[in-house]
């Protein structure tokens, strides 16, 4: 009887944050993704060119490209028990500053003439930017799904897919435009500075009392919730349905990545595309992304989620 009561208190304790500002919480949640992974994506239609260009092999941008996937890959199954230690609001503020602090320092990297030194340092901070997004797309979600009610969880991951791909689409032609237009620095500083923006307004949500984001912070006992919590990644990949659907994400990422790297370079020497051409070819592959996600939430709760991934596939 204590555990129904319970269960009827969180749904009714999501409902009344929800209608109070949980709306404006998962707005600014999934702005923040779309921010986030337009930061990664607006270098696609002019970065390989420039590092072949400064003796930079072919090779070599690819790992640039890939490097914040490796890394996130490493420490998104970390972010769980960080975020059950320190809370979802702080690990979301400090991963967007460290990652928006990352894409601005970006913005010089031109400035190294050395091939070896400008690699090494596309490396590092593309790493730094992965890192951090590791752990700040993880609390992104979290806030997100625990500020819908519970029957709207499949759209809400719905909503930030589609904000995710937005980001993606938005990335490439606006990268490619600020390039033509203001040279290498400007979009890293339109993306950083917009980035930084929006770390402030979610510190104000933070800390404003409307906001659902106050009740998300670590509970009292949040130490023996961690030690409990701290294998369940691991324990997930273990399940087979957990484990074939990473493998099947895996191997569409991979289809559509190869693209980054090598797409640019050959519409230019075959077509003499410039960065706002070629942006706009990466941000068609995106635009489906985007308009599916807007609605995969919704048919997979209707449908089932296995029948959409076969479906998929």
């Amino acid at each position: 009887m204590c555990l129904i009561q319970q269960n009827e208190g969180d749904v009714e304790q999501r409902r009344r944050g929800w209608a109070r500002g949980g709306k404006l919480s998962v707005f600014c949640c999934c702005l923040a993704c779309a921010l986030a992974d337009l930061s990664y994506a607006l270098f696609a239609p002019f970065f390989p060119s420039l590092a072949v260009s400064r003796g930079v092999s072919h090779a070599a941008v690819g790992a640039v490209f890939a490097q914040p996937m490796l890394v996130m890959l490493m420490l998104t199954p970390l972010a769980p028990r960080l975020i059950q230690y320190a809370g979802c609001n702080r690990v979301l503020l400090v991963g967007m500053l460290i990652q928006s602090i990352s894409v601005l320092a970006f913005a010089f990297i031109e400035r190294l003439e050395e091939p070896l030194h400008f690699t090494i340092a596309a490396l590092l901070l593309r790493s730094v930017q992965g890192g951090a997004s590791a752990f700040f797309e993880t609390a992104a979600g979290s806030l997100v799904m625990r500020a819908v009610p519970e029957n709207m969880v499949g759209d809400a991951i719905g909503w930030t897919e589609a904000a995710r791909g937005l980001g993606s689409l938005g990335g490439p032609p606006l990268g490619g435009l600020l390039f033509q237009t203001a040279g290498f620095e400007a979009p890293f500083l339109a993306a950083g500075g917009a980035m930084l923006l929006m770390n402030g307004v979610q510190l104000v949500i933070a800390l404003s009392k409307t906001s659902t984001s106050a009740a998300l912070l670590p509970p009292a006992d949040a130490s023996a919730t961690a030690s409990k919590a701290s294998s369940s990644p691991w324990r997930m990949l273990q399940m087979p349905p957990i484990a074939a659907g990473a493998f099947i994400c895996t191997c569409f990422l991979i289809a559509i990545s190869f693209l980054d790297p090598s797409l640019q370079p050959e519409m230019k020497a075959r077509f003499g595309m410039g960065p706002a051409q070629v942006g706009l070819l990466f941000g068609t592959l995106i635009l489906a992304y985007i308009l599916l996600s807007l609605v995969a939430g919704a048919t997979a709760s209707r449908l089932g989620s296995l029948l959409q991934l076969n479906l998929g596939i």
